[in-house]
């Protein structure tokens, strides 16, 4: 599974319950995921990022792995 940090660096949106939020990745899904893997389901997650400038893809990288860290979610092994 991939954790896209672009998104974590956009505008946040307002959902339908008005609450500000991400508009990618989906904290609520990713909730779902920690569960699965606190219940020994085997999940790899990695950390991504879309890009418009090359420095973009390892920083927003970075800001994809700190939030999954943050949720209690390790990533597989990463280049940085």
């Amino acid at each position: 599974m991939e954790i896209n940090g672009y998104g974590l660096v956009k505008p946040k949106v307002i959902d339908a319950n008005g609450k500000e939020r991400y508009q990618y990745p989906v904290e609520e899904f990713w909730q779902m995921v920690k569960e699965k893997i606190d219940q020994g389901k085997k999940v790899k997650v990695i950390c991504n990022s879309d890009a418009h400038q090359p420095f973009q893809v390892i920083d927003n990288a970075q800001i994809a792995r700190d939030y999954a860290l943050n949720l209690g979610i390790t990533p597989i092994d990463t280049i940085f």
